[in-house]
């Protein structure tokens, strides 16, 4: 989309996990995931496979202001993946 920073587009935020904790919201744009570019979900993956839940890490996203998009840095405290396993 023209205008859309590079980075993965977050398309859902689960309730009561540490994303919305730490203010992600539907339609940001992640653009870096503790100093390193995310491109991609694969990217993201690749990127969590070092960290363990309980870290916390500073995120980068892009969120649309008027038209235009604000970078904004976040903290979050990521989760364990046990906590969010779906049957």
């Amino acid at each position: 989309l023209y205008g859309v920073p590079t980075g993965l587009v977050i398309s859902d935020v689960g309730k009561n996990t540490p994303a919305e904790e730490a203010g992600l919201k539907k339609g940001d744009v992640l653009v870096s995931f503790d100093d390193n570019k995310v491109t991609s979900m694969e990217k993201l993956r690749e990127l969590l496979t070092y960290y363990s839940g309980g870290e916390t890490v500073e995120v980068k996203i892009a969120v649309a202001d008027n038209g235009e998009y604000v970078e904004k840095t976040l903290e979050i405290t990521l989760g364990y993946k046990s906590d969010y396993t779906q049957d």
